[in-house]
């Protein structure tokens, strides 16, 4: 990409011209140009297309993934593994709540690589990072979440950050590991996925003719549940007393309930269902059964942030393509260009939003 002549004037003076800046007889375009292209989060053939368009010469594939392996990997890796990762982890020492969430290469079962990110719970900062590739579990997909959470968290415990508390999915595998191997961390699940659930079970009951009167209730459950949470205190009762006072309110029976008074123009538009009724009894039976494992969900845990970050790392390895020798160091970008992020104020217009 970069050019070296050289000239030769009328008296037979010579000299040497460079299209680009040199460092020990290397022309440092033909370094920077490829990890700029890296940096920016496109690929090669993104890049190729676009000299193309210009007409201009560019490095052929095999160049570029080499400077890729032998330059850019082993300097990304270092910095984040050895020297970025370890001041976060330093930053936050001690009792910390750590979230965690699993993210695939491609949808579906056919992922061949899983990334597990470890986030302080409270800052959003990215404390650790696993990457699990299936040919490691024994080509089994669904082995690589698990197995990536239990040696990031014992990671984290040999790091010196006290995990006193996981913020997770409902991954089965997972919540039984955890109980077994650290019982003295307090498993939190996700409160957004345990809404979904109820939104989609709903949905499905409401789907049969003799409980469509569901139907208008289901997002005000949602929202009863998310209520529920928040107002609990931490207490297991209290959620469990709240959660089913939820089958009184369908009924316009409000003696439970914490609201301001019904007012007569609601009263009268909301389709309240009659107890004993089809959709009244199936609401009864799914109300009372939603009760599993409301243990962890009193503290009101999420993982959006996280979800967040998966959406960062699209900008740096999509899901479409698929990298055999780039993936971990394109992870290693998102993690820096998020930790970067987190740190910076928000701006604030004049009127302070």
């Amino acid at each position: 990409m970069s050019l070296g002549l050289n000239l030769c004037c009328s008296c037979g003076h010579l000299s040497t011209w460079h299209s680009s800046p040199t460092y020990n007889e290397t022309l440092l375009y033909n370094r920077l140009i490829p990890a700029t292209v890296l940096l920016s989060g496109i690929n090669f053939e993104q890049f190729k297309l676009f000299c193309r368009i210009l007409r201009t010469p560019s490095l052929s594939k095999n160049q570029f993934y080499e400077l890729q392996r032998f330059y850019m990997k082993p300097t990304l890796k270092e910095y984040l593994f050895s020297v970025h990762l370890p001041e976060m982890r330093q930053r936050f020492q001690g009792d910390r709540v750590v979230a965690s969430d699993a993210r695939y290469d491609s949808p579906g079962h056919s992922a061949t690589k899983c990334t597990v990110a470890f986030m302080e719970h409270e800052k959003g900062y990215i404390l650790h990072v696993e990457n699990i590739d299936v040919r490691s579990c024994g080509g089994n997909s669904q082995l690589m979440e698990p197995r990536a959470i239990m040696e990031g968290v014992a990671f984290l415990l040999g790091e010196g950050v006290h995990v006193t508390e996981l913020v997770t999915d409902a991954n089965a595998t997972v919540m039984k590991e955890v109980r077994l191997k650290w019982p003295q961390i307090k498993l939190s699940l996700d409160l957004w996925h345990k809404a979904k659930k109820i939104s989609e079970k709903l949905a499905q009951l409401a789907k049969r003719r003799p409980n469509r009167g569901l139907t208008p209730w289901i997002s005000e459950i949602r929202n009863h549940f998310y209520t529920c949470v928040n107002e609990c205190g931490g207490s297991v009762e209290e959620l469990e007393k709240r959660w089913l006072s939820v089958l009184k309110h369908v009924s316009d029976n409000h003696t439970d309930c914490r609201h301001a008074p019904v007012s007569i123009r609601e009263r009268e538009s909301s389709k309240w269902l009659v107890p004993g009724s089809p959709p009244h009894d199936t609401l009864t039976k799914f109300v009372r059964g939603f009760t599993k494992n409301f243990s962890h969900y009193v503290l009101a845990r999420h993982t959006y942030l996280l979800e967040s970050f998966h959406n960062m790392i699209l900008k740096y390895a999509l899901k479409r393509i698929g990298y055999r020798t780039g993936y971990t160091m394109r992870v290693c970008l998102a993690v820096l260009d998020w930790n970067f992020h987190r740190q910076l104020k928000v701006t604030l217009s004049v009127y302070g939003v």
